[in-house]
């Protein structure tokens, strides 16, 4: 991945504090801290500024937003250890930004040279600008990208959503509304809030755009916002009534709630697990064969925490506290390049195509420039390449 900016330069304090995963199951009401089977929380940075929104690909990249104590904010990839600042350092705050597979990333920001924000994509070491617009970019595997731009600070806070897809960039939404926080999922279906501020109680709808019909998914009325979705079609977003919502083929059901301390911000994959803040902690949800597990990840005690999750199951978040700090929960490289719970002859084939050197060129699974992908499951020793000494840790654990 070039650099836009250059590396972080030291202005992120790295940390290697790991924990290791518990087997318990956790349920309904459980407080200690559980991790899944198969897992280990890293803190890969802490530091006295703030850390804001973060997205994680399946690659193991994530993009997040970091802004030191008086100064303006920039937008940073974390790659398996190594950071880079991909924002233009000295722009107004950048907004949440997103990361696909193949490493391109979006993201908002000011320009030192307009007044107004725009939306920027690096994609193959080249920025562009995509349109004017603020908050929150999303991408999927087309590199098709959604974002707000708002025309209106009045009571209704005018804001419209646009899409630009291979056809070129357009305006979606339409009316004096304000359309908040798209998302957008490989197929091209879109999701995003409806508010009405105007209202005494302000109201927000989900909507959901799919196969050319746009569809209200939540019932009218309430306060509900922060829609994500996935390839499969569910949607989950939170309510007033601090629970949290899934919507598949037409049905609603809380997957949970907590009428003392809220849930918030959920995230999904494309297994179906939805990972959320519940009372300033992380929380995993999955349903596997009809039986509902609740993970409390870990005990934060912050006050703000904002959280994502890949298909590998894999989840990161961003805690506000005394310092700072970003958590991943990451799967346990042994060897099993596949997890389907041996180390096989079918790994050690994985390892010898995923072996880095002068001749490697991404052979299996190619993913972003100079990145490991999914052959960083095969980094056993996580130094950044896959080599001899990862193949004596494999020898290690190989069991048949």
């Amino acid at each position: 991945m070039h650099t836009y900016c250059g590396h972080i330069a030291g202005r992120l304090r790295v940390a290697a504090i790991l924990v290791m995963g518990a087997s318990t199951l956790a349920s309904w009401g459980i407080a200690s801290a559980q991790v899944p089977v198969g897992f280990e929380i890293a803190e890969v940075v802490r530091h006295e500024g703030t850390i804001g929104a973060r997205r994680i690909n399946e690659c193991g990249q994530i993009v997040f937003n970091h802004t030191p104590p008086g100064d303006d904010g920039d937008v940073f990839l974390y790659d398996n250890g190594r950071f880079t600042q991909i924002s233009s350092s000295g722009d107004r705050p950048a907004g949440s930004g997103d990361i696909n597979n193949q490493g391109t990333i979006v993201w908002s920001g000011g320009s030192p040279l307009d007044d107004d924000d725009f939306v920027y994509m690096l994609r193959e070491g080249v920025v562009t600008i995509l349109g004017r617009g603020s908050g929150a970019v999303r991408i999927n595997a087309s590199n098709h990208v959604v974002w707000k731009r708002i025309f209106d600070r009045g009571c209704r806070f005018t804001s419209h959503v646009f899409l630009k897809d291979d056809a070129g960039t357009r305006q979606i939404t339409d009316g004096d509304l304000s359309n908040q926080s798209p998302m957008i999922n490989d197929a091209g279906d879109i999701v995003w809030t409806r508010y009405d501020f105007c209202r005494q109680l302000w109201v927000g709808e989900i909507m959901l755009y799919a196969d050319g019909e746009l569809t209200r998914i939540n019932e009218y009325g309430l306060q509900d916002q922060g829609p994500e979705l996935n390839d499969r079609g569910q949607v989950v977003w939170q309510t007033p009534g601090f629970a949290i919502m899934m919507w598949e083929e037409g049905v609603r059901r809380i997957i949970d709630e907590d009428d003392r301390e809220g849930v918030f911000v959920p995230v999904i994959n494309n297994s179906g697990d939805v990972a959320y803040n519940k009372g300033g902690d992380p929380w995993l949800y999955q349903e596997r064969f009809g039986v509902e597990r609740y993970y409390k990840l870990r005990d934060e005690e912050g006050t703000f925490l904002r959280i994502d999750i890949n298909d590998w199951g894999e989840v990161v978040w961003a805690v506000w506290n005394d310092d700072q700090s970003m958590h991943y929960m990451r799967r346990i490289r042994t060897g099993d390049s596949e997890f389907d719970g041996d180390i096989d002859v079918d790994d050690l084939a994985r390892l010898v195509d995923c072996m880095t050197g002068p001749m490697w060129v991404e052979r299996v699974n190619p993913g972003p420039e100079e990145s490991l992908c999914d052959c960083r499951f095969l980094d056993i020793n996580h130094d950044g390449s896959v080599d001899l000494r990862d193949y004596a840790l494999f020898q290690e654990n190989f069991t048949e």
